[in-house]
């Protein structure tokens, strides 16, 4: 990233140090700035491919939603949700069984949209036609082909989706905290 250029004079000259990462050949903080920058920021293409969809990110970080569900939706989309599947990586003695349904491992999908008592949910809302197959990998990958093709997310059906999925996981974290009985 980084390189020194070293001149070499012929003669009785004094060697020199350049800077040759901009024009005048000496340092400035502007192209300090630009390593350090670099440094922490990989290039687009070297990331992972979710984080090169710069156009869903941008999309979604402009949607006129609260703050706190587009935190979610990152989540979700990332795979950073704590559901059991991924709790149970990090703490052996958990169980990745959804403590819902018992019926498979509590992924992000499963969570928030297949788990029969989230599939109920889902149903009875007005956009029940936007809920991702099971087949589906991923939110990410739901979010990436289902809904960003279809319309423009400032729509009411792209934000009441991210709203329910919210509110859906709320409901699960209220009653595990109160352990109520969640089958």
């Amino acid at each position: 990233m980084v390189k020194k250029s070293l001149s070499i004079s012929p003669g009785n000259r004094e060697d020199e140090l350049r800077w040759v990462l901009n024009k005048s050949k000496t340092y400035d903080v502007a192209s300090g700035y630009r390593i350090a920058y670099h440094f922490y920021h990989s290039p687009l293409e070297l990331c992972y491919e979710i984080m090169q969809q710069k156009t869903i990110w941008t999309a979604l970080w402009k949607m006129k939603i609260p703050h706190n569900i587009k935190i979610f939706a990152w989540k979700i989309l990332h795979g950073k949700l704590p559901a059991l599947q991924q709790t149970h990586h990090r703490f052996q003695n958990n169980s990745p069984i959804c403590r819902r349904c018992q019926l498979q491992k509590e992924s992000i999908m499963h969570c928030i949209f297949q788990c029969p008592d989230s599939q109920q949910i889902w149903n009875r809302s007005s956009i029940a036609h936007m809920v991702p197959s099971p087949l589906c990998e991923s939110a990410f990958s739901w979010w990436k082909d289902s809904i960003m093709p279809l319309e423009n997310l400032s729509s009411n059906n792209s934000t009441l989706a991210l709203i329910l999925a919210w509110l859906v996981w709320k409901e699960i974290c209220k009653r595990i905290l109160n352990r109520k009985d969640l089958q």
